[in-house]
């Protein structure tokens, strides 16, 4: 079968294309999405994706032509949508329509309650300001206020819900977990920690000081890859998947092997 693939970069990102007799795969990185987290590297079965270092520090994620089979899982994994696959011009996930492997954020995963929102809703805007990847929007239809929820940027925390005075929002996070960090250690970090962290989780108060709200945690990781910090400033544990129904137990069983802490990796 002819096959010939090509890796192309850009300012944006990179696409890696592979075209055969009758079909045309291509798999895009939007690089000002990625956060340089573990999330596609982990889940890749091939190993086909690293991070280019650059002084200790993770720059653009990297790809082996050679190993990649376009299979998905990178995009399926991949919470921050920094990653797509499309198939002659349509967007595609061969493992997720095969059952082979999850959408780790799907629809649903943030749930408003319209009716409530309509009679409740301060429209106070906090949930917009409050949400990292701009994914809430609050618009007024007949002037009944509506939250809205852009699914293609939504990474599936719990930052709305949280932050909502009167609960009319609710969700279900794709990760539950623990993170473990020494503040102390972390200060010297604390401007790095501001810029990697995708969620906004860490800040610096108005002394100085480096401070940390987890409500907005995904639990991918990409605060434990800062260059030269200590490996026990941050310890993050993922110890749970939220439930995706359709899939058999083996195949949940071996995402948890891949995606979940060593001691929380059984389905049971």
């Amino acid at each position: 079968m002819w096959t010939k693939t090509l890796l192309e970069r850009s300012t944006d990102g990179w696409k890696l294309t592979r075209r055969m007799y009758v079909q045309f795969d291509e798999l895009e990185l939007l690089d000002d999405r990625c956060a340089k987290c573990d999330f596609c590297m982990e889940s890749c079965p091939k190993e086909a994706l690293s991070f280019e270092m650059v002084a200790g520090e993770r720059k653009q994620l990297a790809i082996d032509t050679e190993k990649c089979v376009f299979c998905g899982i990178c995009v399926a994994a991949c919470v921050y949508h920094a990653l797509t696959l499309r198939t002659n011009n349509e967007d595609v996930i061969p493992v997720v329509e095969k059952k082979v492997f999850p959408l780790i954020v799907q629809e649903g995963l943030v749930q408003v309650l319209q009716e409530e929102a309509a009679k409740k809703c301060p429209t106070c805007h906090i949930c917009v300001a409050q949400c990292p990847q701009q994914a809430i929007s609050l618009k007024f239809v007949d002037g009944i206020p509506q939250i809205l929820v852009d699914y293609s940027k939504c990474a599936g925390c719990r930052s709305c819900a949280v932050n909502c005075p009167v609960g009319i929002i609710t969700t279900q996070p794709a990760f539950e977990g623990t993170l473990e960090i020494n503040l102390e250690q972390a200060q010297q970090f604390g401007q790095q920690l501001v810029e990697i962290c995708p969620m906004e989780c860490f800040g610096i108060s108005d002394d100085g000081e480096l401070t940390h709200d987890q409500s907005a945690c995904t639990f991918c990781g990409a605060c434990i890859h800062i260059p030269e910090a200590p490996d026990d400033m941050i310890i993050i544990k993922r110890t749970s998947m939220r439930e995706v129904p359709g899939f058999s137990s083996g195949v949940i069983e071996e995402i948890h092997k891949k995606l979940l802490s060593m001691e929380a990796t059984s389905t049971e």
